[in-house]
């Protein structure tokens, strides 16, 4: 197989239907290597030691065994690092072929996606846009915030949902999808003609649906390191600060798109927090008792990424090479961790620890990790 380089920077890419294995080219500017098998499905390796494929491990400073950590997420179409974020959501809505885009956000990404030519109003031009931007949903995935997303793009026919900012949106967006699939069910999961208002028990119901209907897409755009995106996982934190939540192979994003530059002039304990939250997912998945040598292996990179990214963010804490390897590496350990041995007990802990005395996940991690 060889690796087929996209340019990240100089044209509209499309990137769904690859797994992507990301690559650094000579000019640092970051690229989308992808490979699929001759059946057109993703392949489990990444590439035959042929001179195209060396040659990109040799530019991207990753080992094979690194490559073959950075798969695709089954049930995922697609994960861009280092790619544009607008031009990159706008083609991959246009390969989706959808009508309604329902966009949630943090309160800090408002400004990277309001305003003349930005994402808002590059989707009101196309007529895409299902409602204003919604930017309700906050730490933890706060239950009002995430109902009243779940209903907004209910009542707006959405068939399409962008997630922008950090894990609790990221998860919102997932359960969002859930709601939207239970049209003409009530929250029982029976069939109803009408449906009430969201509710935490009603999209928990939702995920016991069987069959479970298709999911509307999912294009999430991270701007930290929960790495939220790529599990098939979503937490709620209830009016009751009780960490609940759904949870379904269904779930997964479609594509995912991290662009650093979503990144910018966001606070230390945020950018420093959610990357501590990959150093915790590592350490989740080489201390788990169902963890092998390989998963180790894929945690233990994942785990030296991020120790060189976090280094050189304390140095430069907007560099976009210094994020792309913290990326990297949280994506390595959170894929290590739900290869079999999600949850693990810190994991969990952090989780409920941070929803009860509403405490951001990262400083759960930084805190509380080695103790655990």
């Amino acid at each position: 197989m060889v690796f087929a380089s996209i340019s990240s920077r100089s044209r509209s890419t499309s990137i769904s239907g690859k797994i992507a294995c990301i690559n650094r080219s000579t000019t640092s500017t970051w690229t989308i290597a992808a490979t699929m098998s001759s059946s057109g499905q993703a392949s489990s390796s990444c590439g035959d030691d042929d001179d195209s494929s060396l040659n990109t491990r040799k530019q991207s400073g990753f080992t094979k065994s690194d490559l073959y950590a950075l798969q695709t997420p089954p049930g995922m179409n697609a994960v861009g690092v280092g790619v544009p974020f607008q031009e990159t959501a706008l083609t991959e809505i246009s390969n989706l072929d959808v009508s309604k885009v329902f966009v949630l956000s943090n309160k800090s990404s408002r400004p990277f996606l309001e305003g003349e030519g930005k994402f808002i109003d590059a989707l009101k031009a196309r007529g895409l846009l299902a409602a204003p931007l919604n930017c309700d949903v906050g730490m933890g995935g706060g239950e009002d915030g995430l109902l009243k997303a779940c209903d907004e793009a209910y009542a707006a026919n959405t068939d399409c949902i962008v997630t922008v900012g950090g894990g609790a949106i990221q998860d919102a967006g997932k359960l969002v999808r859930l709601w939207l699939s239970t049209r003409g069910a009530s929250d029982d999961g029976s069939t109803s003609s009408t449906i009430s208002k969201a509710t935490v028990k009603g999209i928990q119901a939702a995920q016991k649906q069987d069959p479970m209907p298709s999911l509307p897409p999912q294009i999430a755009c991270p701007n930290s390191f929960a790495m939220a995106e790529l599990t098939h996982v979503a937490g709620i934190t209830t009016n009751e600060n009780v960490k609940s939540g759904a949870a379904h192979p269904s779930m997964m994003p479609t594509v995912v798109i991290y662009d650093p530059a979503l990144s910018k002039g966001m606070p230390d304990w945020v950018r420093f927090g959610t990357a501590l939250r990959g150093v915790e997912h590592a350490v989740g998945a080489v201390c788990h008792p169902k963890a092998d040598e390989d998963i180790r292996e894929r945690a233990i990179s994942g785990l030296r990424l991020l120790n060189r990214g976090l280094k050189a963010m304390v140095d430069d804490p907007e560099s976009e090479e210094a994020q792309s390897d913290c990326y990297h590496g949280g994506w390595m350990a959170i894929r290590a961790l739900n290869t079999g041995c999600y949850p693990s007990l810190g994991h969990l802990i952090e989780n409920h620890y941070s929803a009860r005395f509403n405490v951001h996940q990262g400083s759960c991690s930084g805190i509380l990790c080695a103790r655990i």
